[in-house]
């Protein structure tokens, strides 16, 4: 049967023989790596289910921290200027959140797990910043009001801390981290809107009405 196979090929025109060839040859090309091809390009940083277990309880930590920072600092008493402050907390968009894209994830030094490290500056929000505004939204939802009455209260960081971290923070064996897994470089936002907005350099108490105040 190969021997009239090749009969036939020899007897087609020399266009339709090459056109007979390729399409022989790429229905029996299989990729290397098996039947499911070969492996794509490390992960860099992405946004997925996997990241954020590993970085939530971190993620909600630094929150916690970042609201009672700028509650204290900017003075922010007031009920409703509070509760704008927790729901813009995890917005790397709004000054209240920009210390969301000023994080880089790398892996700790065992390699089995991720560490934040927080940078000087504000970076594009890409795959990690993305995946740092997602634990912390995951980590705030349901907590708000009790966030708001704390910072209200005037409560220490521990206090925040247990009171919204408690879930993310529970101690439970973490999913492995796949050995592809690599962080993305941080790389420092150009835009004048962003690179303006050093945490020093925002005034909060400009983000609310007067009569907010």
């Amino acid at each position: 049967m190969a021997a009239q196979g090749l009969r036939a090929l020899a007897a087609l025109p020399p266009q339709r023989r090459l056109l007979a060839v390729a399409v022989v040859a790429s229905a029996c090309w299989a990729p290397v790596g098996g039947a499911g091809g070969a492996r794509g390009p490390a992960r860099r940083g992405s946004h997925d289910k996997l990241t954020a277990v590993h970085i939530q309880c971190q993620v909600c930590k630094m929150a916690m921290k970042e609201a009672r920072t700028q509650a204290k600092d900017y003075d922010i008493q007031d009920a409703h200027a509070l509760s704008n402050l927790v729901r813009n907390l995890c917005s790397p968009a709004k000054p209240e959140g920009q210390w969301v894209a000023m994080l880089d994830i790398e892996r700790n030094e065992e390699g089995s797990g991720l560490v934040l490290h927080k940078k000087d500056k504000v970076g594009e929000c890409r795959a990690e910043c993305q995946a740092v505004r997602h634990a912390c939204e995951r980590a705030v939802e349901g907590h708000k009001e009790d966030v708001v009455a704390l910072l209200s209260d005037l409560a220490g960081l521990a206090r925040l801390q247990n009171a919204a971290c408690e879930r993310p923070c529970k101690a439970r064996e973490l999913p492995t981290l796949s050995p592809t897994w690599v962080g993305e470089k941080f790389k420092v936002a150009e835009s004048a809107a962003a690179s303006s907005m050093s945490v020093g350099h925002v005034d909060h108490r400009r983000l609310y009405q007067r009569e907010e105040l």
